[in-house]
């Protein structure tokens, strides 16, 4: 999930190393409000939920069968006197063979 400088929504972006697809989620980011994000990954999609409601799927340039997964947080502060702040008070990890 990613919001760039001027965006108000969350956006759900994929990439295959050469290029991102980035698809606007319609969900707005709020401060001082928590979010579960959940991503699910297959061979032909790519799954995006906040708060466990399904909010964009990507079929394109998913990650290959051999990227290495992982998780990544930040924020950028743009502007302003307030504190951004990341808490990951959970990450689980399912595979399916």
């Amino acid at each position: 999930f990613s919001t760039s400088a001027g965006d108000t929504n969350w956006q759900a972006v994929t990439s295959d190393g050469a290029s991102d697809t980035v698809t606007n989620t319609g969900v707005l980011v709020s401060l001082d409000t928590r979010y579960k994000l959940g991503i699910t990954v297959t061979t032909t999609d790519v799954k995006f939920y906040i708060d466990d409601v399904l909010v964009a799927t990507n079929t394109t340039t998913l990650p290959g069968s051999t990227t290495n997964m992982g998780i990544f947080a930040r924020v950028t502060k743009i502007s302003g006197s307030g504190q951004w702040d990341i808490y990951l008070t959970r990450a689980v990890f399912e595979m399916t063979l």
